[in-house]
């Protein structure tokens, strides 16, 4: 090839070359000066790289004024949301609402992420528009993995009951459900809790079994009785509780009356406390409790609970059968009513020399347990030997 024609070959080769180098030189010195992170250096870097939105956008917040840099960024960057978020808030501070509200909505329509809804739902919160609001905060639940407490205070502000909450605000997501659960408790209202979590029975959210028994548990000892109960009687007919739907009007105050099957330990299932030297077996013939007892346990502790759903001013009989090996008749262990507030003993029924311990009471408003304990008498060693506690019944006396 004659030397001219390849000298021409190599210039043309060589211009987009030292343009790459000039380009690179001019982005290295826009992005050196840019993280000097002020406004005076970041309009410099604009001026040598004026389709870098990343600019226009620090220099709005560093300087929220600067309104022309803001639009700057949109042109160059429409598909930022938070752009148009920080167009809505300029908006609403100039007396602008409606503006404000047609650029949330332009973030939502952009960008379908946590941030822009709940910017629009707080906009609605703050013009005092519940039902928007509700839409938004909704919306906002039902994408990612945002926090939820500012969501549930502000319904809360707007004057929603947890009953609206859970069904107007939060989702048909079990996660979502559980939050609105624990931002009761942590806000000290757990009369509050039964929606949420009727809702999650209402999901088949099983895995979730545990926060709805916890509910039940609050719910009685704070005095709802019906609530627990109707809750209780939920996780029953879904199956989440293989045990029996309760009625108290009825007479029906025990979920089951042996110890036979799964155990719980929550809601209307037996509570087990076992010390050092005390030993159980559920797995015995006709669902009866064995209890080993070494001779080297404390003197005074509880055995087994169960909440018990009392009518205040009904007259109840608690009745006991067991069985003892070893162990003597008067040995401490006694069934009894107790307050669950201040664990006074409203009835108590002692075992004996026979096979059955009963005791006649009558209900009292408090919420209540059934309990059994061993309290060593003064005078006498500690108990050992074996107890069988066959049947445990409870039931209204006409």
């Amino acid at each position: 090839m004659p030397p001219f024609p390849r000298a021409a070959i190599a210039l043309i080769l060589a211009i987009p070359l030292a343009y790459g180098l000039w380009r690179t030189e001019r982005l290295a010195q826009a992005d050196w000066l840019a993280q000097e992170d002020t406004v005076a250096a970041l309009q410099a870097a604009s001026r040598i790289e004026p389709s870098n939105a990343a600019y226009y956008k620090r220099i709005t917040v560093l300087d929220p004024a600067r309104r022309e840099d803001l639009d700057a960024a949109l042109r160059l960057n429409p598909r930022d949301p938070s752009l148009w978020d920080t167009l809505a808030g300029r908006q609403e501070q100039d007396g602008d609402p409606a503006g404000a509200e047609k650029s949330l909505l332009q973030a939502d329509s952009v960008c379908q992420y946590y941030t822009p809804r709940w910017m629009t739902a707080y906009f609605y919160f703050r013009r005092g528009k519940r039902a928007e609001f509700t839409k938004w905060a909704r919306n906002a639940l039902s994408v990612g993995a945002g926090e939820t407490q500012s969501i549930f205070q502000m319904a809360k502000q707007m004057g929603m009951s947890s009953k609206e909450i859970a069904s107007q605000v939060v989702p048909d997501d079990p996660l979502k459900v559980v939050a609105l659960i624990n931002f009761l408790f942590d806000n000290h209202e757990p009369a509050e809790t039964y929606e949420p979590a009727a809702k999650l029975v209402g999901l088949g959210a099983k895995n979730q079994r545990w926060q709805v028994l916890r509910v039940c548990d609050s719910l009685f000892e704070s005095g709802n009785f019906a609530s627990a109960v109707a809750l209780w009687n939920q996780m029953v007919k879904a199956g989440w509780v293989p045990f029996g739907e309760l009625d108290p009007r009825a007479g029906k105050v025990l979920a089951r009356t042996n110890f036979s099957g799964e155990k719980i330990e929550h809601g209307f299932d037996w509570t087990y406390w076992l010390p050092q030297g005390v030993s159980a077996s559920t797995g015995e013939t006709e669902g009866s409790l064995r209890l080993e007892f070494s001779g080297n346990e404390p003197t005074d502790f509880d055995l087994v609970s169960m909440l018990v759903p009392l009518i205040p001013g009904q007259k109840y009989r608690l009745a006991v059968k067991y069985r003892l090996n070893g162990v003597k008749p008067d040995c401490g262990l006694a069934w009894s009513i107790a307050t669950i507030s201040d664990g006074k003993r409203v009835a108590t029924a002692a075992f004996g020399k026979g096979t059955e311990a009963s005791v006649d009471f009558e209900a009292q408003k408090k919420p209540a347990r059934l309990l059994m304990t061993y309290n060593k008498s003064l005078g006498t060693t500690r108990i050992e030997g074996t107890v069988w506690i066959e049947s445990v019944k409870l039931e209204p006396v006409p």
